[in-house]
């Protein structure tokens, strides 16, 4: 989890404990992600740098220096690499996850470039900006695969499915999700919605303020999940985009990440991080870290601020159901 200070705090599920605080930033941490072994975890700041840690062993192994404004977004490929990271700069970077060395710039985004991920396969690089477009670009080449143009506001996230044939986006008033081969929008679920009474004499809609956060797909590709401003982490089907689960939070979750045993982790914008099973989507722990606790049902702060970033390490060797 990263709070907005320069720390990372490593926390261990089976023993509920924190393992490890990562430093090496010298401003605020605002994306993280582990490598597919779990043994790196790479970092990116409003420094304009990223760092790969060891998380083993707690070490500082490189950092990476190429962007000219802040890193918002990164991650690892599948088969751990290659790294990716999106800037302020409106650039992507394709970096040697062994050497640190940078291997390529992808220019195509006019503006900042708010997340970032590798396709399963590894063959693209899938990007979100905040000119309202979603690019695919062809990892080996480096061109444009595609380009959808089909938000109306910032895209805040986007997320391939596990299987690599479906693709989730948000901005703040809709969540789409897409068929990756050929761009096609399977659905669109707008955030404002109305409806009228049965004589049409009266109308009901959603608060205006109310907007989507983020969203990611479940590993197994079953769910999507998305959190959003009115205090709301909610399961959707993504063949149908219909409700099937929806918690209520204290404050609004900010941060975000789906992991094994159809666990989900949120953070919130006071600090606090809950880790729910997508089954029952009953909240099973609170976790302070300040403390090292888990607490249920309490509103305790464990971070200096928000909550900017969160991820399970794709192992969790340690980890077990609960």
């Amino acid at each position: 989890g990263c709070p907005r200070d320069n720390i990372i705090f490593l926390g261990d599920l089976l023993t509920q404990k924190p393992v490890m605080m990562l430093d090496g930033h010298d401003d605020g941490v605002l994306c993280c992600a582990f490598s597919p072994d779990s043994r790196l975890l790479v970092s990116g700041s409003i420094d304009n740098t990223l760092i790969v840690f060891d998380v083993s062993i707690g070490k500082l192994l490189h950092r990476l220096q190429g962007h000219q404004y802040l890193v918002c977004t990164c991650g690892f490929s599948c088969d751990g690499s290659l790294i990716v990271s999106g800037s302020g700069d409106n650039s992507l970077i394709i970096w040697s996850a062994k050497s640190g060395l940078p291997l390529g710039k992808l220019e195509g985004h006019s503006k900042i470039v708010s997340c970032c991920s590798f396709s399963p396969d590894g063959n693209y690089i899938l990007s979100a900006s905040a000119d309202r477009t979603l690019i695919l670009w062809d990892t080996s080449t480096g061109d444009k695969h595609r380009q959808l143009r089909v938000h109306f506001d910032v895209v805040l996230s986007c997320c391939y499915s596990a299987d690599g044939s479906r693709i989730v986006s948000n901005d703040k008033r809709a969540m789409k999700v897409w068929d990756a081969l050929t761009g096609a929008q399977i659905f669109s679920l707008p955030m404002t919605q109305s409806s009228l009474s049965t004589d049409g004499s009266y109308g009901i809609r959603t608060p205006p303020e109310r907007r989507f956060n983020l969203c990611v797909f479940s590993p197994d590709g079953k769910n999507v999940i998305s959190c959003a401003s009115d205090k709301t982490v909610t399961i959707w089907d993504p063949d149908t985009g219909e409700e099937v689960l929806c918690f209520y939070t204290r404050h609004p979750a900010i941060a975000l990440s789906a992991g094994p045993y159809s666990l989900v982790a949120f953070g919130d914008e006071v600090g606090n991080i809950y880790i729910a099973k997508l089954d029952t989507f009953l909240p099973k722990k609170q976790l302070e870290m300040l403390q090292a606790e888990y607490r249920m049902g309490e509103s305790t702060p464990g971070w200096h601020g928000p909550s900017t970033a969160w991820g399970f390490s794709p192992g969790i060797s340690r980890a077990q159901p609960f």
